[in-house]
């Protein structure tokens, strides 16, 4: 095993990234992996300040995350982070979140693949990020990243605007918002009896500073399927899937 292509970081949950039950919240999560798997980017030479230099940077195809139970408010936990398979022009990075008594509480794999700035097409992975031990290591979350449906009954919920603060260095909509969006869609009664225990999404296209976008919902059971398309063309530009539990006591 590499050891050097598995990145540990350790992570406090502050005031301002906690929920109303005092958890760290879902996009606290979300930005935690993001953070952790630029860091680790950067570690293995391949940052997105590094691809800039060849017109290229990376951009998130699909996450799949998986909360066995959320860490609380002041609590330390230790992020392990490793890239793991590739499947063609998608690069695999894969995450595990533990307590301080190294019991995993939050699994999670992402998808990336590299964009040509000029193009604005997916290419061929470079060669620099090809050449990168992958760590003989079991998957976090055993999974291919099937399809995610469009919803097929999802009524419209919210219609919003970019703002400045949604963007991130590539001057797009940062992908965490995407996931704040399709939980805002979510009434305040599912929040005061439920938790998100499992969330997917796909990200279809990009959106961009002054765009209006409108989040559709759809409620099968346990689960909700999210829609979120551009106002104005009806780009679809990301779909979501949330699962829900009953809130778990400590």
């Amino acid at each position: 095993m590499s050891i050097q292509n598995i990145l540990h970081e350790n992570y406090t949950v502050r005031s301002y990234e906690m929920d109303l039950r005092g958890k760290a919240s879902v996009p606290t999560i979300c930005n935690y992996l993001q953070e952790s798997a630029g860091n680790h980017a950067t570690k293995l030479g391949v940052s997105v300040l590094e691809l800039f230099k060849k017109n290229q940077t990376w951009v998130l195809s699909r996450l799949h995350v998986k909360i066995l139970k959320y860490p609380n408010w002041r609590e330390t936990v230790t992020m392990e982070t490793w890239p793991s398979v590739r499947q063609g022009r998608f690069a695999i990075r894969d995450f595990i979140i533990f307590n301080q008594e190294s019991e995993p509480l939050i699994k999670a794999s992402s998808s990336w693949m590299v964009l040509d700035l000029k193009t604005l097409r997916p290419i061929t992975l470079p060669e620099e990020v090809t050449q990168i031990n992958v760590p003989d290591k079991p998957r976090a979350i055993d999974t291919d990243f099937p399809k995610l449906s469009l919803p097929e009954n999802a009524e419209p919920v919210n219609e919003l605007g970019v703002r400045l603060g949604d963007l991130d260095i590539n001057r797009h909509v940062n992908n965490v918002t995407y996931v704040e969006w399709a939980l805002e869609s979510l009434p305040i009664s599912i929040w005061k009896k439920s938790e998100l225990a499992e969330l997917e999404i796909s990200y279809r296209a990009e959106t961009k500073y002054g765009e209006r976008v409108i989040v559709h919902a759809d409620h099968v059971a346990d689960s909700y399927t999210h829609l979120i398309s551009s106002a104005g063309d009806k780009r679809n530009l990301a779909v979501v899937k949330t699962l829900w539990r009953d809130i778990q006591h400590d």
